[in-house]
């Protein structure tokens, strides 16, 4: 007797009457983030969107309140791609201030290419790791940043994109989790989120990250499912984790202080007017998002700065000069630099800090 094999399809129908007639929006963060969704976290360097990530990070963790919102609680797994020295001390100087000495969260400190499937695999292993030692489920994953986990992809380029959603849609689908990933603003300024529209496409939530002078806010301008124009305000507040008594060198971290004061009016900012200035201020975005530091200036509040060695760096690579001549194509990089530093516009300032010379966005 022959025994007939019923085929089973690699998918699963939903029938318009098995549709829950009363379904229910479920929050992770409420009227804020949604469970089980995708968000994308963005803003210029130091606007402080990585530190309010990790906040946020620590409270779904701990199960309290984020500005005054319920959480659902659940286990974290924060993945620092880049900075991940800086990530650690952050949640060190978050568990300083809130006195929580224990939290379902851990971090994976590397670069991890989700442009490849198997990306997306060490990921699903990772938050699988987390939920066998907590116990919990892993309701949030933050990726920090977009631009470091394309591993070298173009983020202009729809193939590059395209495969990093599909690859973070493969992660959602074996968890569950919130995925939340924290990109940069294009280089012209624009408050906007940067490269291609497929990732702006996939996310359910955008929230945009501003500074302004002290005070920094968080609004959402995306949302699917719930109302768009929500925003937290904070500031942010350094804690010092370590003195060294021979040095008299302090290491500290940021934290977020909520802040229920509303942000003042940007001032406008006036644009680049050579060609060195333009050049000018894309080095210095470069080197802030690739070794920028928290530091603080004259005692003023914690900034997002680079040494004037690594914007030298990027501004060398970008000045181009038409010499056969390499004293003098050396010389006229030296000179543009330098007259482009005395021009600093209303974006950046420059100073010094312990005997270094930094750059920051103001």
């Amino acid at each position: 007797m022959s025994v007939v094999q019923l085929r089973r399809p690699p998918y699963k129908l939903i029938w318009f009457s098995e549709i829950d007639a009363n379904p229910q929006k479920h929050w992770l963060v409420e009227n804020f983030l949604g469970l089980g969704e995708l968000s994308c976290v963005y803003g210029m360097p130091g606007s402080g969107k990585s530190v309010l990530a990790g906040d946020l990070a620590c409270h779904v963790a701990a199960g309290l309140p984020w500005f005054g919102r319920q959480v659902h609680r659940g286990a974290v797994l924060y993945v620092a791609a880049e900075r991940a020295g800086l990530v650690q001390r952050r949640f060190a100087a978050w568990r300083l201030h809130h006195r929580q000495s224990e939290l379902p969260l851990a971090v994976l400190p590397m670069v991890v290419n989700l442009r490849d499937p198997s990306g997306a695999k060490l990921l699903i292993d990772a938050a699988a790791d987390v939920h066998n030692f907590f116990g919990l489920d892993v309701r949030l994953i933050v990726i920090d940043t977009i631009s470091r986990v394309l591993a070298g992809g173009d983020e202009n380029s729809p193939k590059d994109m395209g495969a990093l959603v599909n690859n973070l849609a493969l992660v959602h689908d074996r968890t569950h989790a919130h995925m939340q990933g924290l990109h940069h603003i294009p280089i012209d300024g624009q408050q906007r989120m940067r490269g291609h529209g497929a990732l702006l496409g996939a996310c359910d939530t955008t929230v945009s990250v501003e500074k302004h002078d002290t005070i920094r806010s968080a609004t959402i301008d995306k949302q699917n499912d719930g109302d768009e124009g929500e925003r937290v305000t904070f500031a942010l507040e350094g804690v010092e984790l370590y003195y060294d008594p021979e040095t008299k060198q302090a290491t500290t971290a940021p934290v977020v202080v909520p802040s229920d004061a509303p942000p003042p009016a940007q001032r406008p900012r006036p644009g680049p007017k050579s060609r060195a200035d333009r050049i000018m201020r894309d080095a210095i975005n470069e080197a802030l998002d690739t070794t920028g530091q928290d530091i603080s200036v004259r005692g003023s509040p914690l900034v997002c700065a680079a040494t004037v060695r690594h914007v030298r760096e990027q501004f060398t690579k970008r000045y181009v000069v038409e010499d056969d001549d390499p004293k003098k194509v050396a010389d006229a990089k030296r000179k543009a630099f330098n007259r482009a530093l005395e021009r600093l516009h209303a974006d950046f300032s420059a100073g010094e800090s312990n005997s270094d010379q930094w750059i920051w966005r103001t």
